[in-house]
């Protein structure tokens, strides 16, 4: 076909079935092309859902795409990357986006100190004392005490202390240590008259004795009640006047040789208000005699036994030193 035919044909005008076939032709292909630019973003959408970053990270700026891993042989990301402040990173590291919070928080924990083994405490090893307790007679308080070895070996340790009366002049025997004599008596007759008699005595020297209250027979329900009121007053002859329970105690646990101090204090009302007697009951017996006949007996006088101190050295103290102890 020549171009002058070719030309005639072209002028020719279409039919109308030619051109709604046309049009349907064009419709389609627009359709197709509409279609294609759909799926290739809906495509593109899936891929960055899947890779996380649409709408971006608190690491990572919006629309930024996370590194895959890197190939073998081939340079890393830290290097080929610009520098660490330019991707937000203080730290001028890298940081995965997964792992970035709990690198930032995650503290480590601190390795407890060992716990040191406890020294054994070693066991004291007891000595034999031969002499437990030393004892002093105060004059101005009325009071006995009776002292033994402390954690260092001085006579510190008040074991007991104990209501008196001591010598109406005061001065029987004169001030100092005294080794006691030790000779006992279950009971005593005294030599002033009327004659008395006291239980539970111990011998310190000469005529001076620590014993029970006076009583006016040789039995524990006769007891002089006057002595009993007078505790804690000047009022023997010369001896040192107790309760039955002290002066047993006295005479169940020092031995002879015992340092036996003799001082004059001032006067502690408290001191003697705490130490004062149990009331009398009857007025016949010592309400503090353990005797398992007696009546009127007050067991809560009765004092907790107090023990020398074991796994020490016995050390004299000043009181041993003194002139007058031979």
């Amino acid at each position: 076909m020549s171009n002058n035919e070719r030309e005639g044909r072209a002028r020719q005008p279409l039919t109308k079935q030619q051109r709604q076939k046309l049009r349907r032709k064009r419709k389609i292909r627009r359709n197709l092309w509409t279609l294609t630019v759909c799926v290739l973003l809906l495509g593109a959408a899936v891929l960055l859902i899947m890779n996380g970053n649409i709408g971006g990270s608190p690491d990572h700026p919006s629309g930024a795409v996370t590194p895959g891993p890197t190939p073998e042989g081939a340079a890393t990301i830290a290097e080929s990357t610009p520098g660490a402040d330019e991707l937000g990173d203080p730290s001028g590291e890298l940081i995965n986006a997964g792992n970035a919070t709990a690198a930032a928080t995650a503290t480590p924990e601190p390795t407890p100190p060992p716990t040191p083994m406890p020294v054994p405490t070693p066991e004291p090893t007891p000595v034999k004392l031969k002499f437990p307790y030393y004892v002093e007679v105060d004059r101005g308080k009325q009071v006995v005490t009776v002292y033994t070895l402390d954690e260092v070996g001085e006579y510190r340790h008040i074991v007991r202390q104990m209501i008196c009366s001591t010598d109406s002049f005061n001065r029987k025997p004169p001030n100092g240590v005294y080794k006691l004599d030790g000779q006992k008596l279950r009971w005593l007759t005294t030599v002033a008259t009327p004659r008395s008699y006291a239980q539970y005595a111990t011998r310190i020297a000469s005529k001076i004795l620590f014993h029970s209250l006076p009583y006016k027979t040789k039995k524990p329900n006769d007891l002089d009640v006057k002595a009993y009121n007078a505790l804690g007053t000047n009022d023997s002859i010369g001896c040192i006047r107790l309760l039955c329970d002290d002066a047993k105690w006295i005479y169940d646990n020092l031995v002879p040789g015992t340092p036996v101090r003799f001082v004059s204090n001032a006067r502690d009302e408290d001191l003697l208000k705490r130490l004062a007697p149990p009331p009398l009951i009857g007025g016949q017996w010592d309400p503090t005699d353990p005797d398992e006949r007696n009546p009127d007996y007050d067991g809560s006088y009765v004092k907790p036994a107090v023990t020398p101190w074991l796994g020490v050295t016995p050390a004299p103290t000043p009181s041993w030193k003194a002139a007058t102890y031979k």
